[in-house]
């Protein structure tokens, strides 16, 4: 069992590592009685003309937000390839010796520096931490070839730069169609986009870092300690702007730097009504009493939702009360 630095209240015993072939998209790739429901969700499904939101242009659409991701970075596939490989790919327009390295002698002045660089490059928010060790996988797996193996970053790599980008409101409002699929395509898209050039801007500098998406670590609990929002009871990140409404990806590095202080939301009391309603709505595996979260109930929900949300599922997203989407609960008194 591995020590770790993290001061998340949310940890109340002993946290092993995950391994990573144990994530909902991974399983049925490997796990026999999950099979079907894999090949149910990853066959290709024409388009629905005569559906509003489920034709060929929504398709093409969502098709086209993703392809940073799918055509250049991979990460929802394999760690350290492409947008974000482990080491530089890429020699720069103006190429700085390897024997000259910025010397950091203020790690807060820096973090902040890495912040900016951070938003410059296309984060909507950007926090630092130092590094947990239980939250890096215990092993990879690859989602097509299924190679399945232990995992370790540098162990100089003590922090973490954790990124979170906004998924567009409106668009978000049409889930489960393929508008709100290419709202959750750009965001898998920018995340590999920025993660890269903020990892290009540290290794320029001359230290070690390695971007992330949805590979190598556990994205949510370096943002809980990032102090970008707290964990919801739908087991997202919950930020105070954009509610579960973000992606999420992580920059780790050895380059000195300053943890950020948590943060705590407060938290607006239930709509009206809503107290009796929620155990009606379709959402399995959420809980008004503690975080929970059932990925494969995520892959249970209908074919053509799965296919045009892009896991982008709103109802997935109203699973906390705490600000879930932006003016849901504009006007209410915070408790």
């Amino acid at each position: 069992m591995q020590q770790g630095v993290s001061k998340c209240k949310y940890i109340v015993g002993p946290v092993e590592r995950f391994d990573q072939k144990n994530e909902m998209f991974k399983r049925p790739r490997w796990q026999p009685e999950l099979r079907q429901l894999g090949q149910d969700v990853f066959s290709p499904v024409p388009p629905q003309e005569q559906k509003d939101g489920y034709g060929i242009r929504e398709r093409a659409l969502q098709n086209a937000a993703w392809y940073m991701e799918t055509g250049f970075a991979e990460g929802v596939r394999i760690h350290n390839t492409g947008l974000y490989s482990w080491e530089s790919q890429s020699i720069g327009l103006t190429p700085i010796p390897p024997e000259f390295k910025y010397e950091v002698t203020d790690p807060a002045q820096m973090s902040g520096t890495i912040k900016k660089v951070a938003r410059f490059f296309g984060a909507d928010e950007v926090g630092v931490c130092e590094l947990d060790p239980r939250w890096v996988y215990s092993h990879y797996f690859h989602m097509m070839t299924r190679e399945h193996g232990p995992l370790e970053v540098p162990s100089e790599c003590k922090y973490a730069i954790a990124i979170a980008v906004e998924m567009d409101y409106e668009m978000m409002k049409t889930s489960p169609a393929g508008i709100a699929g290419a709202a959750t395509g750009l965001g898998y898209s920018r995340m590999a986009f920025t993660a890269a050039l903020l990892a290009e801007f540290i290794r320029a500098l001359g230290y070690k870092a390695i971007p992330s998406g949805n590979d190598t670590a556990l994205s949510i609990p370096i943002a809980v300690d990032a102090g970008l929002g707290e964990l919801g009871r739908n087991g997202l990140l919950i930020t105070p702007r954009f509610g579960p409404r973000v992606r999420l990806a992580k920059v780790l590095t050895d380059m000195p730097l300053v943890s950020d202080p948590p943060h705590r939301i407060r938290r607006a009391p239930l709509l009206p009504g809503l107290q009796q309603v929620r155990p009606k709505l379709p959402r399995p595996g959420h809980s008004t009493r503690r975080p929970h979260h059932r990925g494969t109930q995520c892959l249970q929900q209908p074919r053509g939702a799965q296919v045009a949300g892009g896991c982008g599922e709103v109802l997935c997203l109203l699973g906390e009360t705490a600000s879930p989407l932006r003016q849901l609960h504009e006007g209410l008194p915070l408790q």
